[in-house]
């Protein structure tokens, strides 16, 4: 031993390449170089001095006398310790994430010009939301990882470089991608389904994280084996910057094909690849179904949450307004009442469903570890931004459906302006085919329309191509797109009804006349129900049909006004509509029903079997007494969706209270047995970390800055921790740190995933973000304390060695699984529709192989950590 260490060190470097082989030959099996311990510590009334040959002896973190007890009680302590550890960084990086998010969510105003030359002021993000989840996001959920190998690195100058570090962030990585991805999977409801968004990001970062772990490959064993030069080490953290320059650009679609044309004022109008006509289902009449109507809104309004911020609006609706939305089918919680179900309908309606920034999910994972009080599922800081605003207004067509006589030539489609008027606007349209084809049946119609101020209609001209070919209906569809509005403090957004089916009818053929659908529901304030006839297949001449209504469980003269008449079609017009009053009474009653029945078509048209509609007429006695409380319940999501802190007096407030979840009404649910147990454990953490600053000093900066000094304090401990306890046992630290520490590092994020899998709208926020952070932990994790390392070997003309057996072994293991991971999601996306969810005998397939792949790589790692001799040719 004493040779190998002379040898070690024949040159003024501490640690040489040829040094660490011969000191690793020397040692027993060349796993380990073992090291006589002469140690002292010195006590107020004693000191302890250890002579031993175990690195068990020789930590900073050594309670008096441990090294007398059994080895299995040691790592028992250790273990519990390091567990408690774990414990301690789930809330300071509460802490950190809140940070994040107050940083993360700043607007600021910029001057422009308006079309006069005038300056103007606009207010806009100060974060793009891709540069912030690769930047701060990414730093928030890995900073544990990777500030134990910065500290771990530094500690290490001049002797050989720990494993702790490298290996935590290379076990993260595989729990991160393979675990939670398989978790994800069987997380969603069967039938149910989520799909990544931004799959352009997702592949950017996917691949990125594969070339990550390739790039280790070559500098450890190919282009300078367990060698890393400054060069190697500047590049690797050079490729951070990189791959967030690149994930801005195909977020900005600078890399996607653009669709533009140039409207009559000169003007280009700009498009996004919109879905294709594949992805829209259809109603029996023509119509888009609910569920692609709400995949089409959730769409936009995801990407106008994306560019410009989701403000709440005003919350004030008339009753009708509440009535209309209670109605609605949202998938109501039994445990909660119809006032605070309303509450939680109005904010989808407004918002979308689930507009959760992605770090409230990692929060609320972390807060119920805690006992803490969670955020509520609708979580959104723009709840305090939006309050006062006034000035509102949306877009939408006309109609959602359109027919038009192929002989016509043109068609006229209405896009309509509502709520705040006066200011100027433009909104870009584009048509997009459905069964008819552009060219062949219309002509292919991009532009932008010019709202002036006051303008509440304007119309998009769409050419219509006659032909003499007998053929059945065909449908196309116009979509809204981008909106601009450049008077500050005014939102201008797409409606409900942004997306338009436009039917064209063959000309020869007299038609066929059915209702537009089976079933209509009115409630008995509103006055009169419209039951729509309509004229498909064919629209030639002048046809008539005779109707009636006909009484059920309502009575005509009691609940509604018997009608009865003739309609009329004149040649072209496909749709008419009949009015019947509803009487309104002050009796609770249950709903009743009554019919409308079609008869005695005229002029060669025929009537399709859908010649009965059934009206439904819902009591709303009952509803007028459950809106009077909707406003309460919504002033109560306002008070909870927040992760701001504004004072120490409230934080350890926070601290010391025992918190429960949050319904989406913003209420408070009692605390179950386990929120009492972990507020317990973990009180003295959480009185601790509140002296963070408050998050509302220095605009989260302070608090971002001091909460990553507690996580630097903190993950010091862990690394020594688990050091501790791997020796104790007899496991290397490289297999401690893929397994113990990345599993207690990366558990948190689990549950914030499932979460975030269950609840929002998309994958992006469960597993979309999991490759951008495994990329930063190389880029950032490996790369910037082998660049402190590089310039500090450097300085004394020395190599960094960096022993790569065991490193570049694992990195490979994991490398092809993630490979096959990325293979599996993709998989799902094109063959089943979306990455998360679907049929169950999928869902758990894909689970298993998932899980399989982690034990591949924790079985085959850890064998040839503390095996080398184990597969000799890798």
């Amino acid at each position: 031993f004493d040779i190998a260490m002379s040898t070690a060190n024949y040159s003024h470097c501490a640690v040489t390449l040829a040094g660490y082989q011969a000191a690793a030959n020397a040692s027993e099996g060349g796993a380990a170089i073992a090291k006589l311990i002469n140690h002292t510590t010195y006590y107020p009334n004693g000191y302890e001095f250890i002579y031993s040959k175990s690195e068990c002896a020789s930590s900073w973190l050594l309670i008096p006398g441990i090294d007398f007890w059994s080895q299995g009680t040691q790592g028992f302590i250790y273990l519990l310790a390091l567990l408690y550890s774990f414990l301690g960084v789930a809330i300071i990086a509460d802490e950190f994430m809140a940070a994040i998010e107050v940083i993360t969510s700043k607007k600021k105003t910029i001057p422009v010009k308006d079309e006069n030359g005038n300056r103007d002021y606009v207010s806009v993000q100060v974060w793009n939301p891709t540069v912030a989840n690769l930047t701060l996001m990414a730093l928030g959920s890995s900073a544990p990882e990777i500030l134990l190998s910065v500290l771990e690195t530094v500690q290490n100058l001049g002797q050989l470089p720990g494993e702790l570090g490298p290996s935590t962030i290379v076990g993260s990585a595989a729990f991160n991608l393979l675990i939670i991805t398989a978790v994800c999977i069987i997380s969603i409801p069967n039938g149910s389904t989520r799909r990544i968004s931004e799959i352009g990001v997702f592949m950017t970062t996917a691949l990125s994280s594969i070339f990550a772990y390739i790039w280790l490959l070559l500098i450890l064993q190919v282009i300078t084996p367990e060698v890393i030069d400054l060069w190697e080490a500047v590049l690797t953290l050079a490729f951070f910057p990189i791959l967030v320059i690149w994930s801005y650009l195909q977020d900005r679609s600078w890399f996607k094909k653009k669709k533009e044309s140039v409207d009559k004022e000169g003007r280009r109008a700009t498009f996004d690849a919109v879905a294709s006509a594949a992805d829209i289902e259809m109603n029996e009449n023509g119509s888009p179904s609910s569920s692609t109507a709400e995949r089409e809104v959730e769409r936009e309004k995801s990407k106008y949450r994306k560019t410009v911020g989701a403000d709440f609006e005003n919350v004030h609706l008339t009753k009708k307004e509440m009535r209309s939305i209670m109605n609605t089918d949202f998938g109501d919680d039994a445990d909660t009442t119809p006032a605070e179900n309303a509450a939680a309908k109005i904010v989808r309606s407004l918002h979308g469903v689930n507009a959760v920034s992605q770090l409230v999910y990692r929060v609320n994972a972390r807060r119920g570890l805690t006992g803490s009080k969670r955020a509520a599922h609708l979580v959104s800081d723009f709840a305090h931004q939006g309050e006062g605003i006034e000035k509102s207004a949306k877009l939408n067509f006309e109609k959602a459906n359109y027919a038009v006589l192929e002989n016509a030539g043109k068609l006229r489609v209405g896009v309509v302006r509502s709520g705040y008027l006066d200011c100027a606007v433009e909104v870009g349209y584009l048509t997009k085919d459905g069964t008819a084809r552009a060219t062949e049946d219309y002509e292919e119609t991009i532009g932008t329309l010019h709202f002036a101020a006051g303008e509440k209609v304007k119309y998009i001209e769409i050419p219509i191509v006659d032909d003499d070919e007998f053929e059945d209906d065909e449908n196309f569809f116009v979509f809204l797109g981008d909106i601009k509005c450049e008077e500050p403090g005014v939102q201008v957004h797409r409606g409900a009804r942004n997306v338009a089916v436009v039917t064209i009818l063959d000309d020869d053929e007299p038609g066929m006349l059915a209702f537009e659908k089976r079933g209509y529901e009115v409630r008995e304030s509103e006055g009169i129900v419209s039951v729509i006839v309509t004229r498909t297949s064919g629209a030639g001449g002048t046809v008539s049909v005779d109707y009636r209504t006909d009484d059920g469980t309502a009575k005509a003269g009691e609940d509604y006004t018997a009608v009865s008449g003739t309609l009329e079609f004149n040649p072209g017009e496909t749709s008419k509509a009949i009015k019947i009053p509803i009487i309104n009474d002050d009796t609770e009653e249950p709903d009743e029903t009554f019919s409308v029945i079609l008869s005695n078509p005229t002029g060669g048209a025929a009537l399709s079997r859908l010649n009965v509609a059934v009206v439904t007429i819902k009591d709303d006695d009952a509803v007028e007494q459950v809106a009077s409380k909707v406003q309460k319940y919504v002033g109560n999501l306002k008070n909870v969706v927040n992760l701001r802190s504004s004072s120490w007096a409230q934080k350890f407030e926070d601290a010391m209270t025992i918190g429960g979840e949050v319904d989406e009404a913003g209420v408070e649910k009692r605390p179950s047995a386990m929120d009492f147990i972990m507020h317990f454990l973990s009180f003295g953490w959480k009185v601790l970390f509140s002296l963070v600053p408050p998050t509302d000093y220095g605009g989260g900066w302070i608090t971002f800055f001091v909460a990553l000094a507690f996580i630097g304090g903190l993950t010091a401990i862990v690394g020594e921790l688990a050091s501790l306890f791997g020796c104790s046992v007899g496991l290397p630290d490289a297999v401690t740190a893929i397994t113990f520490v990345a599993l207690g590092t990366s558990l948190p994020d689990t549950f914030a995933s499932r979460q975030a899998a269950k609840e929002a709208p998309d994958a992006d926020a469960a597993v979309g973000n999991v490759t951008g952070s495994n990329s930063v932990n190389v880029f950032l994790g490996l790369g910037l304390p082998w660049v402190i390392a590089a310039v500090y070997y450097s300085a004394q003309g020395c190599q960094f060695v960096v022993p790569a057996t065991g490193l570049a072994f694992s990195v490979m293991i994991f490398t092809l699984c993630a490979v096959v991971c990325v293979v599996i999601l993709l998989v799902r996306r094109f063959v089943g529709g979306a990455e998360l969810g679907g049929k169950p005998l999928g869902k758990w397939v894909s689970f298993t192989v998932l899980v399989i792949l982690w034990l591949v790589y924790i079985i085959t790692s850890s064998v040839k950590i503390t095996n080398p001799s184990f597969a000799p040719g890798l």
